[in-house]
């Protein structure tokens, strides 16, 4: 009977695409999909049994840090007993020549590296650690950051740019990877230079960096200041523009590299602060999900890919289908509120109206009034559009 009705919507679907016209609108979203979350690179100096093992023990430290977005998550207790056998976590592992960007890295003892080891781990195995001990499970979709950065290094004055900095950069893109956290970088090309100068990042003048910074469509702003305090010791001050907060601090270090490590972090836990949150199950995990402008059968697997693919979704059922809309039951397994910061990051969906009851089973009804015998019977509806 289940395969019949898939089979049934399925068809009338494909039928309603041949008279379809898709017509669609973009948005810009202000975000991005992490790619690599449950995955990390660690510099080796070979292929030995015992390096290759402390580095899996570091790796998925990283991806617990990652995709919880808390760096005191591998100091849960629950975490640290899961984490005694670290090979169980793994999926596969390889080694890759040492890219030209990681050749200047040593250790401890100032030894080069030669080789880079990529290690994958089991993302559902790592979630279940998290949820088993009460800590987030932060989706891929993220809000991006653009970071503006500006060095002052005896007299000489220099902004970050696309040729300028170029290790500065490669230290930032190397911890933001380590937080999970999609970071973009500023052009500073005619267009920038005409906009802001040394002294508007500098002074930190808001009316004229957050302008600049528009052309990047970036979910925050992350402004730098790094000046040499004294022979010893490097300073960095800081301020993130998130939507209407403001967020200002210090961070130092004897070297470049500690100094802006120690700021990013900071940077990455506000956000984590405010988008990873524990999951929440309702009572009636239940969600309607309308998406229109599905007029092909590549946009409906496109959709149905993506809603499967959001770490809130349990199950994704089809209900459904139309000349150019999918109605979905998803089951989630966080709140409604979640589900919809996990859709707004993403770059698939973009929110059409929100019709905030439904009654189960049957039609969509909008915003009809309930009464208590009737209440029970509804659950809530998102209808969003596809985006191209």
């Amino acid at each position: 009977m289940l395969q019949f009705r898939i089979t049934k919507i399925l068809f009338r679907f494909a039928a309603a695409c041949l008279v379809l016209t898709l017509t669609s609108m973009a948005t810009g979203v202000p975000a991005a999909e992490v790619k690599n979350l449950y995955s990390t690179e660690i510099p080796v100096h070979g292929q030995e049994d015992v390096e290759r093992m402390d580095a899996i023990r570091r790796g998925i430290e990283t991806v617990i840090i990652k995709v919880s977005g808390r760096r005191d998550a591998i100091e849960n207790t629950k975490v640290l007993s899961a984490l005694v056998n670290p090979i169980r976590l793994v999926q596969q592992f390889r080694y890759f020549p040492l890219p030209q960007e990681w050749q200047q890295m040593v250790d401890e003892q100032g030894q080069y590296y030669s080789q880079l080891l990529r290690i994958s781990y089991d993302s559902q195995a790592v979630n279940r650690i998290l949820r088993e001990a009460r800590l987030p499970v932060w989706g891929r979709a993220r809000p991006s950051t653009l970071i503006w950065l500006a060095v002052e290094e005896w007299n000489q004055r220099t902004i970050l740019g696309t040729d300028a900095l170029p290790q500065l950069r490669e230290i930032l893109v190397r911890q933001a990877s380590n937080r999970g956290i999609p970071v973009l970088f500023p052009l500073f090309d005619l267009e920038d230079q005409a906009r802001l100068s040394f002294a508007d990042i500098w002074g930190d003048f808001q009316d004229t960096i957050l302008p600049a910074s528009q052309r990047y469509q970036a979910g925050s702003v992350l402004v730098g200041r790094m000046y040499r305090q004294s022979m010893d010791e490097w300073q960095v001050r800081w301020t993130h523009y998130q939507d209407t907060e403001v967020f200002r601090w210090t961070s130092e270090g004897t070297q470049q590299e500690q100094a802006l490590i120690a700021g990013l972090n900071i940077a990455a836990d506000q956000f984590a602060e405010r988008f990873a949150h524990i999951d929440e199950v309702e009572d009636d995990n239940r969600l309607a999900v309308l998406v229109h402008d599905v007029g092909t059968l590549n946009a409906y697997a496109r959709v149905k890919s993506y809603l499967e693919s959001l770490d809130l979704a349990q199950d994704v059922l089809v209900e459904e289908v139309s000349a150019n809309r999918v109605k979905f039951t998803v089951n989630l397994r966080g709140t409604v509120e979640a589900f919809k910061q996990a859709i707004k990051f993403g770059d698939t969906l973009a929110p059409d109206m929100l019709i905030e009851t439904s009654r189960v089973g049957n039609s969509d009804i909008g915003n009809a009034a309930l009464t208590d015998e009737t209440a029970a019977t509804y659950r809530p509806v998102m209808s969003y559009r596809l985006l191209p």
